[in-house]
């Protein structure tokens, strides 16, 4: 059977394949943390006014930020970027549980 895609780079390149995992990985998580905060606030509020400001609340910031920090891309070494970028990840997704398992963000 013939697959859509060719996955070679998979089979025969280790670092490839952490790359890929590690994206599937980040992309995963960074979903379910969309969707967690929209129902959330939905939960929260019963609100699709409030779903809709969180969903402008999380596209300013990607729109500001892009042109600078791709700039900063261009400037520094992107595996210590990419790692610092995704322990401040994981670092705000503890602060989000925290503050949802703990009762300490109330709108």
């Amino acid at each position: 059977m013939r697959l859509l895609t060719d996955v070679t780079p998979l089979r025969e390149h280790p670092a490839f394949r952490r790359l890929w995992l590690g994206t599937v990985l980040s992309r995963t998580g960074a979903a379910m943390t969309t969707f967690a905060l929209t129902l959330q606030v939905y939960d929260m509020t019963r609100s699709p006014a409030a779903v809709g400001g969180l969903g402008v609340a999380m596209f300013v910031p990607l729109l500001l930020i892009t042109l600078p920090g791709g700039t900063l891309a261009d400037r520094v070494d992107r595996r210590r970027l990419v790692l610092a970028v995704a322990v401040g990840q994981m670092t705000l997704s503890a602060v989000l549980f925290a503050l949802a398992a703990f009762g300490g963000a109330s709108l």
